[in-house]
């Protein structure tokens, strides 16, 4: 990941990312130290030579074991430039999850992920107060919009990346798909209200549905009419069919009632 490296060129540091208490990267760079050498201490030089040598190596071992860890993460990351807010590098995952090549993001701002610029302009709210009071922005549940024109539902978590002399150099931006832990989030929520066999709302649902619609009905003076519904020969048909059959005849009923 070359753009990484060209944003960090010197000293030694540690960058450690978090998400949701899990460590994520560690990235690893060494100090090019040098001391004065005398111009005739042929060993020092040679010493010197040999610890730069294997300095070059480490740094190599790091840089692959950065790229593997990138390229392991299923939530996209950005690694983005402090002053041209351009992604200066990203990880696989950032391409199958907004669904654009690695080539058509670099060099681009982010705001070609965002919904739209007043959806930018909300991130924004929330990212320099809290980098600000906390040093970085954590698990912000937002929209974001794939190439396809999709919306999606993310967490975000940025982090500024500084240099030496506490100076932003950069940012890193995670990035985590959360459609699915919504899908099921509104699919607890459906089945908690709803019947799990025909969908129609469930006993606690009508109960809250009815004790709204009383309290509106007496505050306009208005009359309320509730419609209650027998099947006939329902007992003889489970008896006769099977539960089955029972199940099937209340799916095609409740449809019905669905339609009208």
């Amino acid at each position: 990941m070359q753009a990484i490296s060209d944003l960090m060129p010197v000293s030694t540091w540690l960058l450690a990312l978090l998400w949701g208490g899990t460590l994520l990267v560690i990235l690893l760079r060494w100090q090019r130290g040098r001391r004065k050498a005398c111009p005739d201490d042929t060993r020092f030089l040679e010493n010197e030579s040999t610890g730069h040598r294997q300095i070059d190596i480490d740094l190599r071992k790091s840089q692959q074991l950065l790229q593997s860890t990138l390229a392991g993460l299923q939530d996209a990351v950005f690694i983005i430039d402090a002053e041209s807010v351009a992604i200066l590098d990203c990880n696989p995952a950032a391409s199958d999850i907004f669904g654009y090549t690695r080539e058509e993001m670099l060099g681009n701002t982010t705001a070609f992920l965002h919904v739209d610029e007043a959806a930018l302009a909300r991130f924004r709210a929330h990212l320099f107060p809290a980098v600000e009071q906390n040093g970085y922005l954590h698990l912000l549940e937002f929209e974001m919009k794939r190439k396809n024109g999709q919306r999606f539902p993310v967490e975000l978590t940025v982090r500024p990346l500084e240099g030496e002399t506490g100076d932003r150099i950069g940012w890193v931006s995670l990035v985590r798909d959360i459609t699915s832990q919504k899908n099921y989030e509104e699919y607890l929520e459906f089945v908690a209200t709803h019947d799990a066999l025909t969908g129609l709302p469930n006993r606690n649902l009508l109960y809250t549905r009815l004790g709204h619609a009383l309290r509106v009905a007496e505050r306009r003076a208005q009359p309320l009419a509730v419609l209650f519904i027998d099947l006939d020969g329902f007992k003889s048909l489970n008896d006769q069919y099977g539960h089955d059959a029972g199940d099937h005849a209340l799916q095609v009923i409740a449809g019905r009632m669905q339609e009208e």
